[in-house]
C-alpha cells in the first residue's frame, strides 16, 4: 500500500495508477500495490488514512504487507469535513479562495463551511501545529509498522522536513525529489514530477529497497 501526495486527482486514471512512482515501484518489486494518495492530501490526512486501513482493511490482505509514503510540504493542512463526509485539503484552494482544479470546482461550496473553520484556527498561536502533526502522522506510521513488523519505505515527496528520529527505512530525509529531479523530470511551472521524474523516483526508491534489506 503507499500514500502518494504525487498522485494528482485529475490524472487519477488506470494509466496514471500504473505509471507513478507507487505503479512502478511495485512493477519493480512484483507486487500489486493499494494507492491510498489523495491529490494535496497533508501529512495529517496520510496519517490518518494509513490508521483507517490497519483498523479496517489489512485484515482482508492474505500477503504480507510493505508500506510506501511519500510525505508532503509541512504547510499543507487537511481536514475531515463531517457534511461532505470527505477530506478537505488546504491546497485544493488559490490565494483568492478559489478551487482551481477542474476536477473539484463544482464541489467547493460542500466543503467551504469546513474551509472556514480551520481558517479561523489555524491563525495566530497555532502556526505550529502543522509540523507537529506531520511529526505526529510519521511517529504513528513508523510506531505501527515496527510494531506489527511491516516494512516500511518512507521519503520526502515535497516540501522540507526535520526529522526527529534516525529512521533507517528513510530515503534522503533531509531532501524532497525537487532536490534531485532534473528540469526535464519536472512539470514546467508546478514542481511535480511528469512521467519520467516518477520513472526516476521508482528506481531511487528500487534501489534504497535493496540497498538496505527493507524486504
Amino acid at each position: 500500500m503507499a500514500a502518494d501526495p504525487l498522485h494528482s486527482y485529475e490524472y487519477n486514471t488506470p494509466y496514471r495508477e500504473k505509471n507513478c512512482w507507487v505503479g512502478q515501484l511495485a512493477d519493480k518489486l512484483g507486487q500489486s500495490y493499494i494507492n491510498l494518495g489523495d491529490g494535496g492530501a497533508g501529512n495529517f490526512a496520510i496519517g490518518q488514512n494509513f490508521a483507517r486501513f490497519i483498523n479496517y482493511d489489512l485484515h482482508m490482505c492474505d500477503q504480507p504487507i510493505m508500506v510506501c509514503v511519500g510525505w508532503t510540504q509541512v504547510d499543507r493542512m487537511s481536514w475531515w469535513d463531517e457534511e461532505a463526509y470527505h477530506w478537505a485539503h488546504s491546497s485544493w484552494w488559490d490565494g483568492q479562495g478559489l478551487i482551481p482544479w477542474p476536477g473539484l470546482a463544482g464541489t467547493a461550496n460542500k466543503f467551504e463551511n469546513s474551509r472556514k473553520e480551520w481558517l479561523l484556527h489555524s491563525q495566530g498561536g497555532e502556526g505550529d501545529g502543522n509540523q507537529a502533526l506531520t511529526d505526529s502522522a510519521k511517529l504513528l506510521v513508523n510506531s505501527v509498522c515496527e510494531s506489527r513488523n511491516i516494512p516500511l519505505l518512507q521519503f520526502n515527496a515535497l516540501g522540507d522536513h526535520h526529522t526527529y528520529h534516525d529512521y533507517k527505512n528513510y530515503y534522503l530525509p533531509d531532501t524532497n525529489t525537487q532536490d534531485y529531479l532534473k528540469s526535464d523530470q519536472l512539470i514546467p511551472n508546478d514542481g511535480h514530477p511528469n512521467e519520467l521524474g516518477h520513472t526516476d523516483i521508482a528506481s531511487r526508491l528500487y534501489n534504497f529497497v535493496n540497498e538496505c534489506k527493507i524486504l
